[in-house]
C-alpha cells in the first residue's frame, strides 16, 4: 500500500501553501510544520537554524535539538507500506530524524515550488546534490522547466483548484497581486496600469512597498490579503496579469490560477507560448507595456482552457508511484 505525507514549512492554515495541497486531503496526510512551536521565539531560533541561506555556507550542527517538535512522528511510517514524505521547499528536519524515517523505509521527495536560487538552496548542481545527500533525499521535483534542466531535477508544475468556489459573475478588468520586488518591476507594473486603466477596469494591488509616492496614484499598496480573499478578486475578473520574477521560466500562482479558473491571461513570461494550454484568444503575451494589445480586451470570448486536473497534486502523486515502480 502507497501512503503519502506532505509536510509544509512556515504555513498557516488557509494560505497558499495550505490551498497548494488541498485536493490530496483524504489521499494524504498534510502537516503545516510551523504549528507545532507554540513559541514565537524557538520559531524564529528554528527558522535560522535551518535557514537554506545560512547552511548553504555554513552546515550548522545539533539540528537534531529540534527532533521532538518535528510534525511526521516516526511511528508514521509503516515498514510494510511504501511510505512517500514530500516537503515542499525545503527540508526542515534534522539529518538524523530522515535517517531514521529512512530506516523505516520513507522515501524521501523534495518539492520545490519556486527556484533553487530563490530558496537559498544551492548556486550551482553540485550544491543542489550536496544538499540532497546531507537529508538523504531521493528525488527532487521542480516547477521550473529552467531548473528543472540546470539543475538535472525532474519537472512537475502543480496547484491545487478543486477548494475554491468560482461561480462568481466577471465582469471586472484586469486583476494583479505581487510583491514589490524591484525597481524594475515596479516601473513595469505603473506603465502598465497607465496604459490599460485609461480604458480597462483595473484592480492592481502591491505589497512591500517602501515608497508608496513612487506608485501609480490608481494601485492599492500594503494591503496584505488572504489567499481566500485573493481568490474571491480573482473570480470577480475578467483577466489575470502575471509579471515574472527575474530568471524564473515556471508558471507563476497568476498564470495557473488564470488556466484551471477560466480567465484571460496577459503575461510578459516568453515561455507562455510552449505552455500546453497557450491559446492566443486567452492569453496575450507582451515584452513591454506599450506592446499590450487593447483590442484584445474588446472581444468577448467564453475563456475555456479545458483544463482537466493536470496540475493536480493528485497527478503528482501519480507520477511518484511511477517513478518508483
Amino acid at each position: 500500500m502507497d501512503r503519502f505525507f506532505v509536510i509544509i514549512n512556515e504555513a498557516s492554515p488557509g494560505s497558499w501553501p495550505d490551498l497548494f495541497w488541498s485536493d490530496l486531503k483524504g489521499q494524504a496526510e498534510i502537516f503545516l510544520d510551523n504549528n507545532t512551536l507554540r513559541s514565537e521565539r524557538l520559531r524564529k531560533i528554528k527558522k535560522a537554524h535551518f535557514s537554506n541561506i545560512i547552511n548553504r555556507k555554513l552546515f550548522l550542527p545539533f539540528k537534531s535539538i529540534w527532533d521532538l517538535s518535528n510534525s511526521l512522528p516516526l511511528n508514521k511510517i509503516n515498514p510494510k507500506d511504501r511510505c512517500f514524505v514530500i516537503f515542499q521547499s525545503a527540508v526542515k528536519f534534522s539529518p538524523h530524524y530522515i535517517k531514521k524515517l529512512k530506516k523505516n523505509g520513507a522515501i524521501i521527495i523534495l518539492y520545490l515550488p519556486d527556484t533553487v536560487e530563490k530558496l537559498g538552496l544551492a548556486k550551482n548542481k553540485k550544491e543542489l546534490r550536496q544538499y540532497e545527500s546531507r537529508y538523504y533525499i531521493d528525488k527532487t521535483y521542480s516547477f521550473d522547466p529552467h531548473d528543472s534542466e540546470v539543475y538535472d531535477i525532474t519537472f512537475f508544475d502543480i496547484y491545487s483548484s478543486l477548494s475554491h468556489n468560482m461561480s462568481k459573475q466577471h465582469d471586472n478588468g484586469v486583476f494583479y497581486i505581487g510583491n514589490c520586488r524591484t525597481a524594475e518591476r515596479l516601473d513595469t507594473l505603473n506603465k502598465i496600469y497607465d496604459r490599460l486603466s485609461r480604458t480597462i477596469n483595473c484592480d492592481f494591488r502591491l505589497v512591500g512597498v517602501e515608497d508608496e509616492s513612487s506608485v501609480h496614484s490608481g494601485i492599492t499598496c500594503n494591503q496584505p490579503l488572504s489567499y481566500s480573499q485573493v481568490l474571491d478578486l480573482i473570480a470577480d475578473t475578467n483577466c489575470v496579469l502575471e509579471i515574472m520574477n527575474e530568471s524564473q521560466q515556471g508558471n507563476t500562482l497568476r498564470s495557473k490560477e488564470a488556466i484551471c479558473f477560466n480567465k484571460r491571461l496577459l503575461t510578459n513570461n516568453a515561455n507562455i507560448v510552449n505552455n500546453p494550454y497557450y491559446n492566443p484568444r486567452f492569453i496575450q503575451y507582451f515584452s513591454k507595456p506599450e506592446d499590450i494589445r487593447l483590442d484584445w480586451f474588446e472581444k468577448d470570448v467564453q475563456v475555456d482552457y479545458g483544463y482537466q486536473g493536470e496540475y493536480s497534486p493528485r497527478a503528482f502523486l501519480k507520477l511518484l508511484e511511477k517513478d518508483f515502480e
